[in-house]
């Protein structure tokens, strides 16, 4: 993108000067109050600097799910053409990491969070229409399987919506998926979508195929387009992260 694109959105516009809910927005941010300050600077008008900083706000108040819908929804062709120029924040916030705790030995972080951001964009109350509850969309029976295997204290369908206990069980169940299918995690998106008896039968069937054709030739249209957006996102993750921890590791070589 051209610089005076990203100037458009990233710099505070002249007509801020005399914009109420633009000041209340900033005062209540400079003193840690960044749900409230995301809904003044949603306040403030339709200017794409107005939209940035209220993701960003949202985003510092743990709210990641909002914030995502704000980048989804004004900035996509940012999102979606990239750019040099665009900061490392912009991308840091629309593709999150989560803290996580209890989490299983060697869990591939950036899958865990491709997943995530495909089932429910970071919303923990998110509810599928087949039951599905939570940030990682778990039924309650795998839930409680894989609860059970583990040592985990699930009492209930409601605990899902207890963020931690939903990416512990969830990264659980998808480490499992990974030893099923021996690390191939084409199958492993797959099954998260369609089930995993039904991809073990078409990876079975499609063992000499190569990964790309294998894609391409998923009987379910969902779960083919499901594939590629995580992917997707799995690719991206890579991309940011990557970078970020190579150039620490550079300046603590310096």
């Amino acid at each position: 993108l051209k610089k005076r694109n990203l100037n458009n959105w990233f710099k505070q516009p002249e007509k801020s000067i005399k914009n109420k809910s633009f000041y209340i927005a900033r005062t209540l941010s400079s003193i840690g109050l960044y749900k409230f300050a995301a809904e003044e600077y949603r306040r403030s008008g339709k200017h794409p600097y107005f939209k940035f900083q209220a993701a960003r706000s949202y985003f510092l108040s743990n709210e990641k799910s909002k914030a995502l819908r704000i980048i989804f929804g004004s900035f996509n062709t940012i999102l979606y053409s990239g750019g040099t120029n665009i900061p490392n924040e912009f991308w840091e916030i629309a593709y999150p990491i989560e803290k996580m705790k209890n989490k299983p030995e060697n869990t591939d972080i950036y899958l865990l969070h491709s997943i995530i951001k495909a089932e429910s964009l970071f919303d923990q109350y998110a509810i599928s229409p087949a039951g599905a509850i939570g940030m990682m969309q778990l039924m309650p029976k795998t839930a409680k399987k894989v609860s059970k295997k583990y040592g985990i204290k699930f009492k209930s369908k409601f605990d899902l919506f207890n963020s931690a206990m939903n990416k512990q069980i969830g990264a659980h169940h998808m480490q499992e998926l990974l030893k099923k299918f021996k690390g191939e995690i084409v199958p492993v998106i797959a099954s998260y979508n369609a089930g995993s008896s039904a991809v073990l039968r078409w990876w079975k069937n499609g063992k000499d195929l190569s990964i790309e054709v294998f894609i391409e030739q998923i009987p379910y249209q969902e779960t083919r387009k499901y594939v590629k957006k995580v992917l997707g996102y799995y690719r991206e993750y890579k991309n940011i992260y990557f970078k970020k921890k190579k150039s620490r590791n550079n300046a603590k070589i310096k």
